[in-house]
């Protein structure tokens, strides 16, 4: 137990003083190593005694002081322990040879030391009570004789006074710790109810805030929507369809686009919908320009007379289209909207347009009403009145071409994304204030009587509106929110405005309006608050009772941890002294080994000279050979500590494991490629061939991927081994990577012995070149790639580990199609590499679907390339590639004609 840091210098000196300045200097003396840190260049026996001392106090917290004193205050304590239950066990109540032990301890002079020592920590008042008593039995005690009886007046009544001391004690006690207890949960309780009710006030007023933010963002926007048209379809007008107005005979007439169900544009004419193409009107030509697009209901009256010329009536829908109008230039808003500020050549076709630019996902963009266009024989702008605009977003897929123009298939857009400001607010502002100029303004600026009489006729008739309230319409914000633009502009804007030009009729609503709201939001939470405390308060308590019972579990728990944690730190203690033991051993082990060789090279040495002089006719037609002898081995792969991803699914292989590749040193665009073939060749069981630079790297980071775990080594070397294969076989390896492949003593066991196992193999050629000596029949076995085409530098081997999780979301075995069958078969493959080959590729595709990868070009660099190059027939893979109507990347192109010879 740590006592120290309970105490002051003043305290350490008396542990010192109780200890014997003796024990001080025999510890200096035993720690020789430690002392020399701190009083270099003196030795333990030359200090002096008070020097003794100040070097323990300015030293406490130095390792092997501490302990020291820390062993020495136990001790005490334990010596005080032992004679309490020495005079228990002679009768003694508990708590009176407590006080008797106390009484003739060496603390019996520095108590206060004593009670800064022990734990539990007592209260003062239990402390003073106690402190009598010990004097009382320091008097009345001897240590010699607590069996006999008291033998004189005086020890009795000492004894008597004793009692009632610490009767009166033990209750004054026990009130005062009852008091504390009560007014230390009470006002642990009400600390807590008072801090959780100002967060609970703190977080509804945010809540409440965030709403009424989110409430006026809401019906901002909802002044912009375009979903509350009533539609006028009904009973009469069953049919409702897209129509391309054109002219006939000096009358509308309707081109049929397409059909319309529940407000969608089919693009196309539904099977329910009368098949008539042209719809007439009666309206005259000019009502609408010709190639207007809009919607129109219409029925089908029967001409009795002549049945094939059935009467179709019209009437224009009030649920029109909206024309899309793209900017390919534009990747913004803002440059849409200075776009029309200028002015666009384009044409409007339908009732509303919007103009967009492509965002990368969708379609996005403001939309217009004819009303706010400036619409010329050649050229549409913005109105100059026009100061805030919806913008709405729409899929590609909801274009629809209709005549001459785009329009979007849904014809309600609902509510907009946002409302954007077509012109800045401060202009707004300018153009608001313009419109309230005074007599004064109007006389200092030269303008007549009669042309101010003018102005104010033309304000009059303006809608009566506050200014502050017709700002914040405008710039779509709150009323405190137009005050402070006000003011800014009040305080920058003397060189177009002064001040005393806005009335202080307006100057004093805002004021009073800024006070009264402030007041109401204060009330309505200060009445929520009071309502839901009251319900609460229980609901408080008994949070708080089991927040109490929670932290007691806690502290037992902490409690058990720390044993636990003392019992393995005492075990790393005798590790380490293990270690150091083991260390020295093979220090001495190594010390020797070198000797040894030293004196057989010293031998050898020797030996061959005496060779060299021997007569040479004693070797003459002598075979002398020296032999090696080598043999395989197989090493398990080791797993990893440091997990850090659980594979839930084909997505997160394909991730984790392209980022490993990436320290594998395979280059940025294959990761992603080469990490789905690898899974997929793991899918199928299916071996995989890495001759090149980097291989075993990639194996490394396919098996840390999938199970975190490093690859196994089977070294094929000499003849083939039925022990080093049996070990490969039950080891808990998923992933082995086969070093030497080809060697002649294992090229024969390798497809039966070993594959069959159950596990992922890697085979291993540091060359490329490997594959154009090796017979073709290894490809019935293994999936053969070329490395040098991917990685582009060396290996970090700084993988991340990560496993499959149990219950990984496995993808189904795709539909296997035979891709490149006639290529194939002219380079001479089996059936079964092929379908090898055939599975792998409909699994790449499977797991890459909806990316825009270059699955083409994976086709040729993992599989037809690597088989032409054993085939011996790159110049079919040259005319495939030209033939082949999907060609990979360019990029890939360039590197297998570069690589094959040929021209690109």
């Amino acid at each position: 137990m740590d006592y120290l840091n309970r105490l002051s210098k003043t305290d350490v000196e008396s542990i010192c003083k109780l200890i014997g300045l003796r024990d001080l200097k025999q510890n200096f003396q035993t720690n020789s190593n430690g002392f020399s840190r701190i009083k270099p260049g003196f030795r333990p026996k030359t200090i002096s005694d008070e020097e003794a001392v100040t070097l323990t106090v300015q030293n406490v917290t130095t390792r092997f002081i501490s302990k020291f004193l820390n062993e020495k205050i136990q001790s005490l304590m334990d010596k005080i322990i032992g004679e309490q239950a020495n005079l228990i066990a002679k009768g003694i109540p508990s708590d009176d040879a407590h006080i008797i032990a106390l009484a003739n301890s060496p603390f019996y002079d520095n108590l206060d030391l004593y009670f800064r020592l022990e734990q539990p920590v007592r209260s003062s008042e239990e402390i003073g009570a106690l402190k009598i008593a010990i004097h009382i039995a320091k008097r009345a005690h001897k240590p010699d004789s607590v069996e006999d009886a008291p033998t004189d007046r005086t020890t009795k009544l000492l004894k008597e006074e004793l009692e009632a001391q610490k009767e009166y004690a033990r209750n004054k006690i026990q009130q005062v710790q009852d008091l504390l207890k009560e007014t230390q949960a009470s006002l642990q309780a009400t600390a807590e109810d008072a801090t959780r009710l100002r967060d609970e006030k703190d977080e509804l007023k945010n809540k409440l805030d965030l709403k009424e933010k989110e409430l006026t963002r809401y019906r901002a926007l909802e002044k912009y929507s375009i979903s509350n048209r009533i539609d006028t379809t009904d009973a009469k007008y069953p049919f409702k369809s897209l129509c391309k107005v054109f002219w006939a005979d000096g009358y509308v007439r309707l081109k049929r686009l397409s059909d319309i169900h529940h407000d969608e544009i089919t693009g196309d004419y539904l099977e329910e919908f009368p098949t008539q193409r042209d719809l007439f009107s009666d309206q005259r030509s000019g009502t609408f320009q010709e190639g207007y697009v809009g919607v129109w209901d219409w029925h089908v009256i029967p001409n009795k007379k002549d049945p094939s010329r059935d009467f179709i009536e019209t009437s224009y829908s009030s649920s029109q289209p909206t024309q899309i109008i793209i900017f390919k230039e534009c990747d913004s808003v803002e440059k849409i909207i200075k776009k029309l500020t200028v002015g666009v050549s384009e044409k409007i076709y339908c009732d509303g347009v919007l103009f967009a630019y492509w965002n990368g996902k969708k379609y996005e963009g403001i939309y217009c009403h004819p009303k706010d266009l400036d619409i010329k024989i050649d050229r549409i702008s913005l109105k100059q009145d026009v100061f805030r605009l919806p913008v709405f977003e729409v899929f590609a897929s909801m274009l629809y071409q209709a005549g001459d123009c785009q329009v979007c298939t849904a014809l309600n857009f609902g509510m907009p994304t946002k409302v954007v400001n077509v012109k800045d607010s401060m202009d707004v502002l300018k153009a608001l204030l313009r419109k309230r100029l005074t007599w004064a303004t109007s006389k200092q600026r030269g303008i007549t009587n009669a042309a101010h009489q003018q102005i104010t006729a033309y304000l009059q008739e303006l809608p009566n509106k506050d200014f502050v309230q017709e700002l914040a319409m405008q710039c779509n914000c709150t009323e405190d929110e137009a005050n402070e633009r006000i003011r800014k502009f009040v305080q920058n804007a003397d060189s177009y405005l002064s001040a005393t030009d806005i009335e202080d009729e307006m100057l004093s609503r805002i004021i009073q309006q800024n006070s009264e709201l402030e007041k109401r939001c204060k009330e309505l939470l200060t009445t929520e608050w009071e309502k839901e405390n009251s319900e609460k308060i229980q609901k408080v308590e008994n949070e708080l009772m089991q927040r109490k019972n929670a932290a007691k579990d806690e502290r037992i728990r902490v409690e058990q941890l720390t044993e636990k944690y003392e019992a393995v730190e005492q075990k790393l203690k005798e590790s380490n002294e293990q270690l150091e033991e083991r260390e020295q051993l093979t220090a001495e082990v190594e010390q020797k080994v070198a000797e040894k060789i030293a004196k057989a090279q010293k031998d050898a040495a020797d030996f061959i000279a005496a060779q060299a002089f021997l007569p040479q006719i004693n070797r003459i037609g002598e075979k002398q050979t020296v032999s090696v002898t080598v043999f395989s081995s197989f090493t398990s792969g080791k797993s990893m500590d440091d997990r850090v991803a659980v594979l839930k699914n084909s997505d997160d292989v394909i991730e984790y494991l392209a980022d490993n590749l990436k320290e594998a040193g395979v280059q940025e665009s294959y990761t992603r490629g080469l990490a789905a073939y690898l899974y997929s060749a793991y899918r199928y069981r299916t071996p995989v061939l890495l001759a090149g630079p980097n291989g075993l790297a990639i194996a490394q980071a396919f098996s840390t991927t999938l199970f975190s775990r490093t690859v196994a080594i089977l070294s094929c070397v000499g003849d083939y081994t039925e022990k080093v294969c049996k070990e490969c076989k039950e080891s808990e390896d998923n992933v082995v990577a086969i070093m030497n492949p080809f060697c002649a003593g294992w090229t024969q066991q390798l497809p039966t012995a070993v594959f069959d196992s159950g596990k992922f193999f890697f085979l291993l050629s540091p060359y490329a070149e490997d594959l154009q000596v090796e017979p073709m029949g290894i490809s019935n076995y293994v999936l053969p790639l070329m490395t040098e085409f991917l990685v582009d530098k060396k290996p970090s081997s700084v993988f991340v580990g990560s496993e499959l999780s149990p219950d990984f979301d496995r993808l189904p075995m795709p539909k296997v199609r035979p891709i490149h069958k006639n290529f194939l078969t002219s380079l001479g493959y089996s059936t079964l590499a092929k379908k090898n080959l055939w599975s792998v590729f409909a699994n790449i595709e499977s797991i890459l679907k909806g990316e825009t990868s270059d699955t083409v070009g994976y086709r040729y660099l993992f599989g037809l390339l690597p088989f032409a190059i054993i085939a011996g027939k790159a110049n079919l893979l040259m005319e495939q590639l030209e033939k082949d109507e999907s060609k990979p990347s360019k990029n890939i192109c360039t590197m297998i004609h570069e690589y094959l010879g040929g021209e690109e």
